[in-house]
């Protein structure tokens, strides 16, 4: 999907983006405990994810571009924090995933709240704009009409903007590419941005998969120098491409520094020992002890024995 900045005074947003509406399904049978939403705009997804589930919320994640906020934070939420909510409901994190690589033309919002799903639907694809529905009980709105949508005039408002707006149009044929490509993305309802959850512990990934309407598909492991161990160090498909709502997310989990198997310098002279440990990566420290039978400079033990499993630069 094409995106470009944001205008907040004109209400306009980039042709192809995402439109989160929330359709009433009326009231709830039950009759619940209700709790407030947190503010999590700004944090990072997980951190979001396990703000909500401390407060005893579900969330569901949807990503696009923007150049206003850091991968992988979010840049809004629905309902807004303070709002009471009924316990276990769900909150729609609006995650970014950075800025695109193509710019698209800028089109106007339209305000859908108080449409009913139809008209709402309608009037956001003929924006050029990609809808998409969450149902929530309301006790008040009508069953099938829009309650809240995001992003919103408050949204546009309130997103920080970071670059002119000028210099886009210095160009048509920009312009018309991102347009050719936005109508692409638009035969193209049903796919959705792969989450990124390198680098999130394999709880809060599994977590961000789910929220965002994916399925977890095989947890293989490996060692990893530069992942933690219990951290994501790798997923497949990658994160930020397009693919089909539903799809599996494989995610491969560190197991943390490989373990080196110590070799045994028993009877080798000191000199090399020492290369021998330092080609494998270990570190050394020396102590010599007076014995007979034995020629001088040679090992007579070692600790860690050989065989032994340790992680590189032990001594």
């Amino acid at each position: 999907m094409s995106q470009v900045e944001i205008d907040p005074q004109a209400g306009m947003v980039p042709s192809g983006s995402r439109v989160v509406i929330v359709v009433s399904q009326g009231p709830s049978a039950e009759r619940p405990g209700y709790t407030e939403v947190p503010q999590v705009v700004g944090l990072a997804q997980g951190a979001a994810l396990t703000k909500l589930q401390d407060a005893g919320l579900q969330a569901r994640v949807v990503n696009d571009y923007t150049e206003a906020f850091k991968r992988g934070e979010v840049m809004g939420q629905l309902p807004n924090a303070g709002v009471s909510v009924v316990a276990g409901s769900e909150v729609v994190l609006l995650v970014s995933s950075g800025g695109a690589t193509h710019y698209g033309s800028l089109v106007v919002l339209p305000d859908v709240v108080g449409m009913s799903e139809t008209d709402a639907v309608s009037e956001l694809q003929a924006a050029r704009l990609s809808p998409q529905l969450v149902r929530e009980y309301s006790p008040t709105v009508p069953t099938g009409v829009v309650m809240s949508q995001l992003p919103n005039e408050a949204w546009l408002s309130a997103v920080p903007r970071k670059k002119p707006m000028w210099w886009i149009w210095i160009t048509a044929g920009l312009v018309a590419m991102a347009v050719g490509l936005a109508a692409v993305y638009f035969l193209m309802p049903m796919t959705v941005i792969v989450p990124d959850v390198v680098g999130l512990t394999q709880e809060d990934a599994i977590k961000a998969i789910e929220a965002a309407n994916f399925e977890v598909g095989r947890v293989s492991e490996a060692e990893s120098d530069k992942v933690k161990e219990g951290e994501v160090a790798a997923q497949s498909p990658h994160a930020a491409v397009r693919v089909r709502e539903g799809s599996k997310i494989d995610i491969v989990v560190s197991t943390g520094e490989p373990l080196l198997a110590v070799p045994d310098v028993v009877g080798m002279s000191q000199d090399d020992a020492i290369t021998q440990l330092r080609a494998f990566g270990l570190n050394t420290r020396t102590t010599t002890e007076t014995t007979s039978g034995v020629d001088p400079g040679q090992v007579l033990e070692q600790s860690p024995s050989a065989g032994e499993k340790v992680t590189r630069g032990t001594t």
